[in-house]
């Protein structure tokens, strides 16, 4: 093993690490006795950043100073963003501009309003060779909205809007090439109604059975949901259907008082609040009160 290098590979005191950084990593090589790649790997590893001592300026780099925004410019250099701003100031260098100084007072010509609103704002000022800034603080004054790319608008064809209502919304706006929504609002402005895939159709024979009984009954004789028969209904204009009235005897008023109303009413094939009412109107106390006295 070289004599120079007589700690390679050893183990690192405490001394050596607290040296890491603030002496060159070549000194510390040389004084500890390992190679500078073996200071640099060890100082990468703990992550700490070495002092570099500021180095003179060259006329080439001063020569730079301006032409290029100071942060590439310092990653060209390899020099801090301060330093290059830094010496930017200090020789009186004017920042770099990707273009032209635009005057505050300048005049604004017909041909250059009519390009607000018409193009992109980066585009009007790719054009007029200003800051966007500038052409969108100039487009709010004078109350030009901004210029919005609307999408092509495809027209429907008589042979589209007779599909609506044939199929599903979802199966037909993929058929047709369209959005969800297009398809629902175009179906929507003719009143069609839509198509459950799960539906079952209607025949004439069912559709004579609404309005004549209750939407429950319907639903039970054809099969469709209470609220399919309900919404059927409705679309056709029929009303519900009115249950009648049965007429109370005298043997039913005789029973009203003698037992609690939900138990007359289970006797007599009669709801709780019928009964209840009948009972009110007549002016026959509860059982429960007639218990009581």
């Amino acid at each position: 093993m070289n004599a120079k290098f007589y700690r390679r590979n050893f183990p690192w005191t405490l001394e050596e690490l607290r040296r890491l950084g603030k002496i060159p990593d070549s000194v510390l090589a040389l004084r500890a006795g390992r190679t500078i790649k073996e200071v640099v790997a060890m100082r990468a590893s703990r992550r700490i950043r070495l002092a570099m001592p500021p180095h003179r300026w060259m006329a080439r780099e001063i020569r730079l100073l301006g032409t290029m925004p100071d942060p590439e410019l310092a990653r060209r250099l390899r020099r801090s963003y301060y330093q290059v701003q830094n010496e930017r100031k200090r020789l009186k260098i004017p920042p770099f501009r990707s273009h032209k100084p635009y005057r505050q007072n300048h005049v604004w010509n017909a041909g250059e309003i009519k390009l607000l609103g018409r193009y992109m704002d980066t585009e009007v000022a790719r054009r007029l060779d200003c800051p966007v800034t500038v052409i969108a603080w100039r487009r709010k004054k004078l109350k030009i909205p901004p210029f919005r790319r609307m999408p092509e608008r495809k027209f429907w064809l008589p042979a589209e809007d007779k599909m609506l209502g044939t199929m599903p919304d979802r199966e037909l706006a993929v058929k047709l090439g369209r959005t969800l929504n297009a398809v629902y609002l175009r179906r929507e402005k003719f009143q069609i109604p839509p198509v459950n895939p799960n539906q079952k159709p209607w025949n004439k024979e069912e559709i004579a059975l609404l309005g004549k009984y209750r939407d429950e009954e319907v639903a039970t004789r054809t099969g469709h949901s209470v609220n399919g028969v309900s919404l059927k209904r409705v679309r056709l204009g029929i009303p519900m259907a009115q249950p009648k009235c049965r007429p109370w005897t005298a043997a039913e008023d005789s029973l009203l008082g003698t037992d609690t109303d939900k138990a007359i009413a289970q006797r007599i094939g009669r709801d709780k609040t019928t009964v209840h009412c009948r009972r009110k109107k007549l002016g026959i106390p509860s059982f429960q009160e007639t218990f009581l006295f």
